[in-house]
């Protein structure tokens, strides 16, 4: 049953991508190549997204969250509703989508913090880069001056969780 519903996926994106190109082809919704690779992404990020969510699947929910991040900044950058970036200025946004990822595979299996490590740094690195490039504010500094915190709580978090796993085992 479940091999069933691995083969409907590919099928159902190669279809709506079919549709997509025969109205464009039929001249119904002109659609030019910019325009059209980002329903693109979405619609495979969301069938994604939603695999993954139902199923619980990790795979499947991390590159729908990054597909469809990636739909939605290209939707958002060709009807100018942001600026358009060049390729330089555009991978903190990239950097940002990877960390939610990340993020959102510790959401769906609460037992797995080794993900959040990840999705930590790539949200940070990429809100300090794109908060920079606007002037927002200056984390950079802060980063430079606190980071040994960071080392800090890490180690905090491994002591807790060791002495947890030994009280768990006593028992």
């Amino acid at each position: 049953m479940e091999n069933k519903h691995r083969s409907i996926v590919p099928g159902a994106i190669l279809i709506l991508i079919g549709v997509l190109l025969l109205v464009h082809e039929l001249n119904i919704i002109p659609l030019r190549w910019n325009e059209f690779y980002p329903i693109i992404l979405l619609l495979i990020g969301s069938i994604l997204l939603i695999q993954g969510i139902m199923k619980k699947t990790g795979g499947a929910l991390f590159w729908g969250i990054n597909l469809f991040g990636a739909g939605v900044f290209y939707s958002l950058r060709n009807y100018d509703v942001i600026p358009y970036y060049t390729i330089p200025n555009t991978w903190p946004i990239f950097s940002i989508i990877l960390g939610l990822a990340f993020v959102s595979l510790f959401i769906l299996n609460r037992k797995d913090w080794g993900v959040l490590i990840p999705g930590g740094l790539f949200l940070v690195i990429g809100l300090n880069y794109f908060l920079d490039y606007f002037n927002y504010w200056r984390l950079q500094t802060i980063l430079q001056t606190y980071w040994p915190i960071a080392l800090i709580v890490a180690g905090v978090i491994i002591i807790l969780v060791n002495l947890s796993r030994k009280k768990t085992d006593e028992v």
